[in-house]
């Protein structure tokens, strides 16, 4: 029991620790090409919001999947 919430722990600590490892001391505005000069157009990114519904569709589906096979495994 022990064992389970030290790997809990440190896979906690870990994910945490990678977002501040990462984190940006000046974000800026995001429009900046890598001299950061916000002149020039930085049209080849693609917004990520019109996608999330079928993100979040495509991860209830996979729960629905992975609880229906847990609990057919469990049965026979």
């Amino acid at each position: 029991m022990i064992r389970h919430y030290l790997k809990i722990y440190i896979f906690i600590s870990v994910l945490l620790s990678d977002f501040l490892m990462f984190a940006d001391d000046d974000p800026g505005t995001g429009f900046e090409d890598e001299s950061g000069d916000t002149s020039g157009s930085v049209d080849d990114g693609v917004p990520i919001n019109g996608r999330l519904i079928f993100l979040a569709i495509a991860g209830i589906l996979f729960a629905f999947y992975q609880l229906n096979k847990k609990r057919s495994s469990a049965q026979g």
